[in-house]
């Protein structure tokens, strides 16, 4: 008997249809009941598209567009007095997303395991990180990675289009943009050679963002005049850096020890990390070490301007452990 055989029917037969059942089937959080009931009034009191603008909540703008195009794709088929099944078809079409950008990356990194380890990535988080705006900002990040994992300058180009979209779901989420690179950079296994060559390689990416945050400006001098003070006025709103310094370093150490338990794929990131750390052929490069330190920080490093530590907030920490994951099982081939 192949054991490799029977372990990927398994996996792929059992498990991860057992995980995508657990998925959809789990209640709405409040948070996400807040989202779609501020779609809800977008939908009904107000015109579209200002309705996104106008129909306020504390998140910036993404995440209300987000959610209003799956509260009214769903409440086309669900009403939503209905709230289990409409809960249901809304997750449903939050699990058709995943799928799609889990396969969609592992095709660019044609790794045994990929899709699964992707799909278990978002689909085994706690509940209470599921469809948040960290949520949706880190699935437009691996499909911005696997866009520019491509090298057709089309989709590079569409990958810088996403930097400034997954920036409007949190606005701090806009770092994220440093790990992204950080990744492509590992995965690609290029050589650094110098700013100015790294910067004509990613031409497209580069104008690619400027385009799409150039339309963002616009919306914001026309039909969204809320942009970018809604995404400033968020973090004010939400107390954010509430904590006494002491407290916020008691929560934050908390929040890493019980991390794995909410958080799956950290634990598995660790575990795969303090394999990868020890393959000096990789690490020798000062170039690799640099962008794989960086990888882990920045996530980190977004916590500290919030000051809240929700567990939540620690979603961008799935980039770093994905590739850290992926580049383990290169050294293991």
């Amino acid at each position: 008997m192949d054991y490799n055989i029977l372990f990927s029917r398994v996996l792929h037969f059992i498990m991860l249809p057992m995980v995508a059942l657990s998925f959809v089937i789990i209640s709405l959080t409040n948070d996400l009941r807040i989202y779609l009931g501020v779609a809800n009034i977008a939908t009904h009191y107000y015109p579209f598209p200002q309705s996104i603008d106008l129909a306020w909540e504390i998140k910036p703008v993404m995440n209300r567009l987000i959610n209003y195009i799956l509260f009214n794709i769903v409440n086309t088929f669900v009403p939503l007095d209905n709230i289990f099944w409409f809960g249901v078809a809304i997750k449903t079409l939050g699990l058709i997303i995943v799928v799609i950008v889990a396969w969609y990356f592992a095709k660019q990194i044609n790794i045994p395991y990929t899709f699964a380890v992707t799909f278990l990535t978002l689909t085994t988080m706690a509940n209470f990180f599921i469809m948040q705006a960290e949520y949706w900002a880190l699935v437009f990040s691996i499909l911005c990675i696997s866009l520019m994992l491509t090298k057709s300058p089309y989709k590079i180009y569409v990958a810088g289009c996403l930097i400034p979209i997954i920036t409007l779901f949190k606005g701090i989420s806009g770092l994220m943009l440093i790990p992204i690179l950080c990744s492509v950079f590992l995965l690609e296994d290029k050589q650094f050679v110098s700013i100015k060559e790294y910067l004509w390689d990613y031409r497209y990416f580069i104008g690619g963002m400027l385009f799409s945050g150039f339309i963002f400006i616009v919306l914001q001098l026309t039909i969204w005049p809320h942009i970018y003070s809604d995404a400033v006025m968020s973090a004010y709103l939400a107390n954010a850096g509430r904590l006494l310094p002491l407290n916020a370093f008691i929560r934050a150490v908390t929040c890493f020890i019980i991390l794995p338990l909410y958080f799956p794929v950290m634990g598995l990131g660790v575990v795969f990390g303090f394999y990868f750390i020890t393959r000096l052929k990789y690490l020798n490069d000062r170039y690799v070490s640099f962008a794989y330190v960086l990888m882990w920080i920045t996530p980190i490093v977004i916590l500290i301007p919030q000051g809240e530590y929700f567990m939540y907030q620690f979603t961008g920490l799935a980039i770093p452990a994905l590739t850290t994951f992926i580049l383990s099982e290169r050294c293991l081939q």
